[in-house]
């Protein structure tokens, strides 16, 4: 089963009552490294591909785990480029017009920024934390995540 988007992680909100091991981790870390996707910025191909299968789950989760399944996208993490990728897809999937959007549509994938951790990331940069991001996106859809989804107060250095 795919997972969705009532499937993620439950986070603390950042407030005087939190746990012990949050403070901790605010007061006593100097560095903290956060993934991006899953993490920071809400990232789900379900977003897309609901809206595209018209409200059918079974051919979208077919589509899903047997067309552009996740050990496909993991070949575009590692390097391959989205055109070479939906190309070869194309190959044997002839009939399936909704290859292109994985890419052309990437920013439909992405609500926005996850509030929980992004407002844990706010206090460890009040606190002085150095912070560092990790993300296995491609740099195809790194740019776009960054443009315009990248959560505050998170700016590069």
């Amino acid at each position: 089963m795919l997972p969705t988007e009532n499937s993620r992680r439950r986070f603390y909100p950042v407030s005087a009552k939190r746990p012990a091991r949050i403070s901790f981790i605010a007061t006593r870390r100097s560095i903290a490294v956060f993934d991006l996707g899953g993490v920071l910025i809400d990232w789900n191909p379900l977003y897309l591909y609901r809206k595209l299968f018209h409200g059918d789950d079974d051919a979208m989760e077919h589509f899903l785990t047997t067309v552009c399944a996740s050990s496909w996208n993991s070949q575009q993490e590692a390097g391959r480029s989205f055109a070479e990728a939906c190309a070869s897809l194309k190959l044997y999937h002839p009939s399936h017009a909704l290859i292109d959007a994985w890419i052309e549509r990437q920013e439909e994938m992405i609500l926005g920024p996850i509030r929980g951790t992004v407002e844990i990331l706010a206090e460890l940069r009040a606190g002085g934390v150095r912070l560092y991001a990790l993300s296995n996106w491609s740099a195809e859809t790194f740019p776009i995540a960054l443009r315009t989804h990248l959560p505050e107060p998170w700016t590069p250095s």
